[in-house]
């Protein structure tokens, strides 16, 4: 059920891929068109989680949302999904309004389930 709601993100053009990580399982639900590895992805975007976490706590800025990470060739960008990790991988050049808005969507769908 969870890859079904994930697969919803693919319908946007400009995502390019994504990475779940449960992490009271430790699983890591994953899918992309470029040469991904979810565990490697997974692991680095819930250690930012938790790094920018405590950071914007100790400055008192209230809970992490959403991080975007700006590349040369793509975004990336890791929501914070209750105490789950979902990272979604976009296009350079796509807007950021539809790839937010498919994200949101999804994440209230995980959120239902899970």
């Amino acid at each position: 059920m969870i890859n079904d709601i994930l697969s919803e993100l693919l319908k946007n053009q400009e995502i390019l891929g994504y990475v779940f990580v449960k992490q009271d399982k430790g699983e890591v639900f994953s899918k992309s068109s470029t040469d991904l590895a979810g565990e490697i992805v997974g692991g680095l975007g819930t250690s930012l989680v938790g790094l920018l976490s405590q950071v914007s706590n100790s400055l008192m800025m209230g809970d992490l949302e959403h991080i975007i990470v700006e590349m040369k060739r793509g975004r990336m960008i890791i929501n914070k999904v209750d105490n789950d990790v979902l990272i979604v991988l976009t296009t350079k050049g796509g807007n950021l309004g539809t790839v937010t808005y498919s994200i949101n969507k999804t994440i209230k769908k995980l959120r239902e389930y899970i």
